[in-house]
């Protein structure tokens, strides 16, 4: 029973915009296979566990941190009710895939990626199949078929491609997961079945047209270089010097029409207020790359002990006006600086920060440096990783099933990575 609820929620994985699930913006399908197993196999000596007690006082002084914030500072506990359900979300997705890890023999433990892979892969067919009728459909006058059919596994129509997700960026987050993870894992004749889907999942991942996607292809080779190739960032570094030499020594060369334009460039960069006039054109690309800078100013007034989780959108308001007066008319982030719409800074790290501190936030970042050098030896896992890191650059979800159950699954391939190493 364990095996069909683990399938079945993996098969749930990239609908995370369901219809008929609980949540806001998230709402993951695959909460019922979760909450099954739950029901089924739960006890309460997992709690008991000496790791797991540790984790769970850890957790308890975040609660007691959140709602202290919310009740006598920012006086409106709305945030750290949120982030208790966050909470309980993470609790019972780390709890089922915690389980059922150890339920599993030592074989199948070394295999854990192999067939997780695998189900991946499967899991894939609704979501392409989905992806192309919202692709061509339109084409042929039936976008309002395609939007028909979307309903039945979205919550949210956009006005892109964005298969079974509610927005674009997360259905590029899928694609490409499912791209790594089926390159580096795929087995047997799931193999074959990764090849044959390839050109379809490249082809979904270039039509979503995800900018944050498209950036996340490039991040993740750096990060690798920079996490796990540390000789090879002197060769890069060296590599970029003599490009820049070879530049400068031929700048006056180029046509006047060309170094115009570079310079032009460069006063651009040097000036922050036509960079920030420039990204304001588009309300979007101004919140992807502001919000992570918010989220660090927020983390600049409350360094220590952070604002509480969930709470940091009761500052955007005053930082757009006051830092970007000049957007704060603009049609998505009026709705912000009013407080219609709620906002967080897109960003993983700035928001741990900002909302926890240098206390809570420094020892959640560091086991992600603990984790980093548990996955040693093993490319697979360690582009994984880096995947999940660039992800987070740009999404900021604490409770996203996909980041969650693979975070865990690098957990315990780091602990047997650890082991088997030291045995050698």
């Amino acid at each position: 029973m364990r095996e069909r609820i683990w399938f079945s929620f993996i098969l749930c994985l990239p609908f995370d915009s369901f219809p008929f699930a609980p949540g806001g913006v998230i709402k993951p399908l695959c909460i019922y296979p979760a909450l099954l197993y739950f029901f089924f196999f739960f006890k309460p000596k997992f709690i008991l566990k000496i790791n797991t007690f540790q984790t769970l006082i850890f957790v308890l002084l975040l609660i007691l941190q959140s709602f202290f914030v919310s009740a006598f500072i920012i006086e409106d506990l709305i945030g750290s009710w949120k982030f208790l359900y966050n909470l309980l979300l993470i609790f019972l997705f780390v709890f089922f895939v915690t389980d059922y890890y150890n339920s599993l023999d030592e074989k199948n433990r070394s295999e854990i990626w192999k067939k997780f892979s695998n189900y991946f892969l499967i899991s894939s067919y609704i979501p392409i199949l989905l992806g192309l009728i919202q692709l061509f459909f339109p084409f042929v006058g039936l976008g309002s078929v395609s939007k028909s059919i979307s309903l039945l596994f979205v919550s949210k129509i956009t006005q892109r491609i964005q298969l079974t997700s509610s927005e674009p960026a997360y259905a590029s987050v899928y694609l490409l997961s499912v791209i790594i993870i089926g390159y580096y894992f795929s087995t047997g004749k799931y193999r074959v079945i990764y090849k044959r889907l390839l050109p379809f999942l490249i082809l979904l991942f270039l039509a979503v047209g995800s900018t944050f996607g498209l950036l996340t292809v490039v991040i993740i080779p750096v990060l690798f270089v920079f996490l796990f190739r540390k000789r090879a960032i002197v060769k890069m570094m060296l590599l970029i010097g003599i490009v820049l030499v070879i530049f400068y020594s031929l700048f006056g060369l180029m046509p006047e029409y060309t170094q115009n334009r570079l310079l032009a460039i460069i006063s651009i960069l040097k000036d922050s207020s036509i960079f920030i006039k420039l990204i304001a054109i588009d309300d979007s690309i101004f919140l992807r790359i502001i919000n992570p800078y918010i989220g660090y100013l927020i983390f600049k007034e409350s360094y220590f002990l952070g604002v509480g989780g969930e709470n940091s959108y009761y500052l955007f308001p005053y930082f757009i006006q006051n830092d970007y007066p000049q957007v704060v008319n603009n049609v998505q982030i009026h709705p912000i600086v009013i407080g219609e719409i709620r906002t967080s800074p897109k960003n993983l790290y700035t928001k741990i920060l900002a909302e926890f501190g240098l206390f809570f936030g420094t020892y959640i970042l560091y086991f992600g440096v603990k984790l980093s050098k548990s996955l040693k030896g093993n490319v697979g896992l360690q582009i994984v990783f880096c995947m999940f890191l660039a992800f987070s650059l740009q999404l900021d979800s604490y409770s996203f099933p996909l980041f969650l159950t693979i975070l865990v699954l690098l957990f315990f391939s780091g602990v047997s990575n650890v082991s088997s190493n030291k045995l050698r």
